[in-house]
């Protein structure tokens, strides 16, 4: 997996792991990225809002800030995925897989079914916000592929 910069630097403070990979670099800029660390919603709580109050969920914490809210069988599941395992370790796939299910996106009123904002319910500063962002990533993708094209005729 692949963790921008300042999530590999969080979970480092937090849980001492280096996740720098020596392989590969992430390049897309923060600026376009979301939040760190993410909101988590339940499906089974959307009375509760962001269940992660705002902290990076580890193994450290996981238990202090979902315990009441999971039942037994979801908390071992979230347990799970926030164990350093190595990749072939994990042997209860079902627990993991049962939290997995109960998590959704945050609540979003004004985006249609593409993700987009709907025009009829949106003002026109997000539109405009909308349109410069999208503006933006379509730059950003331009340039990727001109830099794909030139690495392409240099080797």
């Amino acid at each position: 997996m692949l963790f921008p910069k300042f999530a590999i630097d969080e979970i480092r403070k937090q849980e001492n792991r280096d996740l720098t990979r020596f392989d590969l670099y992430y390049v897309i800029p923060d600026h376009f990225l979301p939040p760190f660390p993410l909101a988590i919603f339940l499906t089974t709580r959307t009375d509760l809002g962001d269940v992660s109050q705002g902290k990076l969920v580890t193994i450290e914490n996981y238990y202090e800030l979902f315990n009441g809210i999971l039942n037994p069988k979801q908390l071992e599941g979230l347990r799970l995925l926030v164990t350093p395992f190595a990749q072939q370790q994990f042997s209860q796939v079902h627990f993991m897989a049962e939290f997995q299910e109960i998590l959704d996106f945050p609540p979003a009123p004004k985006l249609n079914f593409e993700g987009k904002l709907d025009p009829s319910k949106a003002n026109e500063a997000e539109l405009r916000g909308q349109n410069l962002f999208l503006a933006k990533l379509n730059v950003l993708f331009a340039i990727h592929h001109l830099i794909i094209q030139i690495t392409a005729c240099i080797i």
